[in-house]
């Protein structure tokens, strides 16, 4: 049995332009940024132009040419200008390399270079955050400290929609193979 999800990528609607919400580098420039990362990122062998987009010192250095990104000038980086050229000869991705970025994708990362074009660690490489203090819920049955939380009354975000956190059911005897045709 597969099951397939699809994972919304780019720009979401919570970052429109005009919002205060900082753009978040993790949820929203690393998606955008790893079309780049084919030809500017960790392999070496296959690295373009000397450039790396996948940490922040590399794509703030001084280059040739001046940076690719300078944090705080959404206007000054060649990144942007690179992305935003007409030129087929200058533009990035290159025409038939990729998919281009969209105009909404484009104000994403100027407005991330202007809040300062923080590179946040991969969520995978941080250390969980305290949970703060363990309940006392379920002091006659609980082992461990998760039973603990687990016997803890819902949130009141949820507005007593707790049955809606039951484990959805699934029936796998009714999957038959299909004969070959």
């Amino acid at each position: 049995m597969v099951i397939a999800t699809a994972i919304p990528v780019a720009a979401s609607s919570s970052y429109a332009a005009g919002t205060d919400q900082p753009v978040s580098f993790n949820r929203t420039i690393r998606p955008l940024l790893s079309r780049c990362l084919p030809c500017h990122g960790p392999d070496e062998a296959a690295r373009l132009a000397g450039l790396r987009l996948d940490r922040h010192a590399d794509a703030v250095a001084s280059r040739r040419r001046g940076a690719a990104i300078v944090p705080g000038d959404g206007n000054a980086g060649s990144l942007l200008a690179r992305i935003t050229s007409e030129d087929p000869e200058q533009v990035m991705p290159p025409p038939g390399a990729g998919e281009p970025l969209t105009a909404a994708e484009i104000e994403l990362i100027r407005r991330w270079i202007e809040e300062g074009a923080d590179y946040e660690t991969h969520w995978a490489w941080r250390h969980p955050e305290e949970s703060g203090d363990v309940p006392t819920a379920g002091e006659a049955w609980a082992r461990r400290d998760l039973d603990r939380f687990v016997a803890c009354p819902a949130p009141d975000y949820l507005n007593g929609r707790t049955a809606d956190l039951r484990p959805a059911p699934v029936d796998t005897t009714t999957v038959r193979a299909h004969p070959a045709a």
